[in-house]
């Protein structure tokens, strides 16, 4: 796996918009004189659209498994098989640990 891009740039996948405004609000905020730019996604597809476009600038994914158009392991599973350079984290409400040592 390569090291992450030195661009300042994260991709934040989540279907809540309100959600996603208050992620994007704690990441700026915790150095607001750094140039960290957050691209939003609020399904898989636009994710992977913007990963596409952005990967070079792309340092990390945050990504919630239940997506409008992918629910548990599929979005990630599809994310890394298209991206598998990719950094991600997995933002999630889910509480199987079956679910969460597979992820």
């Amino acid at each position: 796996m390569s090291p992450p891009p030195t661009a300042s740039t994260i991709l934040l996948v989540d279907d809540h918009d309100l959600l996603r405004l208050g992620l994007r609000s704690l990441l700026q905020s915790l150095n607001p004189s750094a140039s960290l730019q957050v691209l939003e996604a609020s399904s898989l597809q636009q994710a992977l659209d913007l990963y596409a476009a952005h990967q070079n600038e792309i340092a990390l994914v945050l990504l919630d498994l239940h997506l409008p158009d992918a629910h548990g392991l599929t979005g990630l599973t599809r994310l890394l098989s298209l991206h598998p350079d990719a950094h991600v984290v997995v933002l999630s409400g889910e509480r199987d640990p079956a679910q969460m040592r597979r992820a």
